[in-house]
């Protein structure tokens, strides 16, 4: 089996291995040092004069939309961040757990349903992430068309890989990550075969806020 090397995955300026005992204050920290986005990037450099330009607040609307769903408040100035890569968040989630040390363990790359691994030479992404406290909202748009039961089948594959290896790491650990799934469309998904996990449901149902089109 494979190990993992998350070092590699780090933005440039976030590759130096600091103390292995030290860890970082707070989830939004570790999941910004994975951020190489560039869209991403880019969107906050237009929207912020501050160096370096922080993720723009979230408007109250969709703060609101969100707690509802999901039943915890989302503060306008949680971290997010847009397309981000599957290998990301698993990097992002043992340095907060083990801390600087985890940059220098080998972890096998884990193996599940048809195959699929925790991290694969793919972009597979998340298509908007967000952390505040110990909370990852892990969040899936789709504008136009439909979602697809192979694609959603696809990201719930790795997405529970994902969650099993938090589970190991959070083994001996004394910090906790709450994950969280959303849907965001202008529909309500209708005639989903996927198998959604227990950690993605609220009260045995998928999680769903509208996507509000401008001209619609």
């Amino acid at each position: 089996m494979k190990t993992l090397d998350f070092t590699s995955q780090l933005r440039g300026q976030h590759r130096t291995i600091h103390d292995p005992e030290v860890r970082m204050d707070s989830l939004a920290q570790v999941l910004e040092r994975f951020n190489r986005k560039e869209r991403n990037l880019l969107i906050r450099a237009i929207l912020s004069d501050k160096k370096p330009p922080p993720p723009a607040p979230l408007s109250e609307g969709f703060c609101e939309k969100v707690k509802d769903a999901l039943g915890f408040p989302i503060p306008a100035d949680a971290w997010w961040g847009t397309d981000y890569h599957m290998s990301w968040l698993a990097g992002a989630l043992a340095i907060f757990m083990k801390g600087e040390a985890a940059l220098q363990d080998t972890y096998p790359n884990p193996v599940g349903r048809k195959q699929r691994q925790l991290v694969e030479g793919n972009q597979e992404d998340i298509d908007l992430v967000i952390a505040t406290q110990n909370h990852l909202v892990l969040i899936e748009a789709k504008a136009f068309g439909t979602f697809g039961n192979a694609q959603i089948a696809s990201k719930l594959d790795r997405l529970n890989l994902l969650h099993d290896f938090y589970q190991e790491l959070a083994s001996g650990s004394d910090r906790v990550v709450c994950f969280h799934l959303l849907l965001l469309s202008p529909k309500k998904p209708q005639r989903l075969e996927a198998c959604w996990p227990s950690w993605a449901c609220k009260d045995s149902k998928v999680p769903w806020i509208k996507l509000q089109l401008g001209w619609k």
